[in-house]
């Protein structure tokens, strides 16, 4: 019986983290008054701080689809398989059996 391994779950991941980017920064938007200068610093910073967030996110849990037995992350290769329209069964690193 082949392990299931879950692409959809961490696609979803991904993309609730960058709408919440967007949300975050253009929230921030309609809430200050860009006209001051403090105003525009502090819009500034708020967009860079929810940047990085986001993506420190996106690398820890929005691309994790790991293999079960050696590990390796298949988010990439899955997200390029299936954008070839190739089918994916087999870990490319260790050959075990997979479903997505």
């Amino acid at each position: 019986m082949p392990e299931k391994i879950y692409f959809k779950k961490a696609y979803r991941k991904q993309m609730g983290t960058l709408i919440f980017l967007l949300t975050v920064t253009i929230g921030s938007l309609f809430v200050l008054d860009l006209s001051k200068e403090n105003d525009f610093y502090l819009w500034l910073l708020i967009t860079l701080f929810s940047v990085i967030a986001g993506l420190t996110a996106l690398r820890s849990q929005g691309k994790r689809v790991l293999c079960p037995r050696c590990q390796s992350d298949l988010f990439n290769t899955i997200q390029r398989l299936k954008r070839d329209k190739v089918s994916f069964h087999y870990c490319p690193h260790c050959g075990e059996e997979l479903e997505v």
